[in-house]
């Protein structure tokens, strides 16, 4: 394990309500369908808390601990955002809650297949956060901890913040979240760890034109030349292109296969993703790196069939009983 006894690890991002709906049939763009309608407590660093706790706490595990920074609404959403966070076993404590401010809402609508087909996001309270205030947050949550993880939710006044107010720091971790806010992170590259981008998300980092189609390989290299120790690039039903070039170790890259058996919402795999990295981080030094990863991607194929942002089941022994089963002989 590394770090402490007793694996630490502090989230910092985005929190947000989820309102996720999945047409039925297909149709027309602009028409109304029929279809499902649910409401969940979302947000890409509150979903790898909540993951990360999920694995770290389950029965029998080690019982670490896991930080979350984040914005919190004051309206009712905000108060039972919060206090379900809380319930997964995520301290809360030391975010920022304004008075009076809306809770932050992410919007999205999946086709029949369970395909993304379009989302709108309102971060307004978590852009109103002040830097200074996310730094000195921050700042005591860092002793003992193993690891940082941050998301591209975060502006580049809260990140720089969060960078160069705390002293030193764990290993960073960074989920860009998106194409349009990877840009945001492009002075940061030498100081990431561990980055999970999809192929937009790469090439907008290393400032290459998204619009065209881009060599993975030239991707995973160009972000390893800036700096970056672990990449694990994001392929969707492709599978994962991972490439890991630690200081004074052998290269080591792979593709790992999607472990999906069947897709019933895409959205919080990629959450589930980077909540298994840091665990693998945390606790499994003594595996090689491709039972690493395959563990990590049997946590995501979880996350895809359920029908919840964050599974409620997953737990290191529910993804040793799916590698169990898609190991078994037919």
């Amino acid at each position: 394990m590394t770090g402490t006894d007793t694996p630490c690890a502090v989230v910092v991002g985005g929190a947000n309500v989820d309102v996720l709906a999945r047409t039925h049939t297909a149709g027309l763009a602009g028409d109304s369908l029929p279809g499902d309608i649910g409401v969940s407590a979302g947000g890409v660093a509150r979903n790898i808390a909540d993951n990360l706790a999920r694995l770290l706490q389950a029965p029998g595990g080690p019982q670490g601990q896991v930080h979350l920074l984040s914005a919190w609404g004051s309206d009712p959403l905000g108060l039972w955002l919060r206090s379900s966070t809380e319930a997964c076993g995520v301290d809360t404590t030391g975010g920022w809650a304004p008075k009076g401010a809306r809770s932050a809402a992410y919007l999205a609508l999946h086709d029949a297949t369970g395909e993304l087909a379009g989302a709108v996001n309102d971060m307004a309270v978590l852009a109103g956060w002040p830097a200074m205030h996310l730094a000195d947050a921050l700042r005591p949550r860092l002793s003992g901890s193993a690891a940082l993880v941050l998301d591209g939710n975060l502006s580049p006044e809260q990140i720089d913040a969060a960078l160069n107010s705390t002293g030193p720091l764990p290993p960073l971790f960074v989920d860009p979240v998106s194409a349009h806010k990877a840009a945001r992170w492009r002075p940061w590259l030498s100081r990431i760890h561990t980055l999970k981008p999809d192929r937009l998300e790469a090439a907008v980092l290393l400032g290459l034109d998204p619009a065209l189609t881009h060599d993975a390989q030239r991707l995973i290299d160009g972000l390893h030349d800036a700096g970056v120790a672990r990449v694990f690039l994001s392929g969707g039903p492709q599978g994962l292109l991972w490439s890991v070039r630690d200081p004074g170790q052998p290269a080591q890259s792979g593709l790992q296969p999607s472990l999906v058996r069947g897709v019933v919402n895409t959205s919080g795999a990629g959450d589930a993703l980077m909540a298994a990295l840091v665990y693998g981080h945390l606790l499994l030094d003594d595996w090689t790196w491709p039972e690493r990863v395959r563990w990590a991607s049997a946590c995501s194929a979880l996350t895809v069939e359920s029908p919840h942002t964050v599974a409620p089941d997953l737990t290191p022994a529910a993804v040793a009983a799916l590698l169990d089963e898609i190991n078994a002989p037919t």
